[in-house]
């Protein structure tokens, strides 16, 4: 979550290590993504802002960025599970 860089650049473009570089292309790796309950997920946005509002040392610019990050990963993965239902005609288990 961008420890290693100040707030202007929380959200930016960063490098994924394991098997690709990007984050996307990695995520995309993904070839069963059926078990992935998305609803799971209810409220955990906001449970991470309470946890890292929390915190004094970080500021509100920084939650807010790490937060809409959060979101858009949650977005990502949801919209990728839907694609990946309707290619494989949601034979995913």
């Amino acid at each position: 979550m961008w420890f290693d860089e100040n707030d202007i650049y929380v959200g930016e473009f960063f490098l994924t290590k394991p098997f690709e570089e990007y984050e996307k292309t990695q995520v995309n790796l993904v070839k069963n993504i059926g078990w992935l309950d998305i609803s799971r997920l209810d409220g955990f946005v906001d449970e991470v802002k309470d946890i890292l509002s929390s915190n004094k040392l970080l500021s509100d610019e920084r939650i807010e960025k790490i937060i809409v990050q959060i979101k858009s990963r949650i977005e990502f993965v949801n919209q990728l599970k839907q694609a990946k239902e309707s290619d494989n005609g949601c034979e995913m288990y």
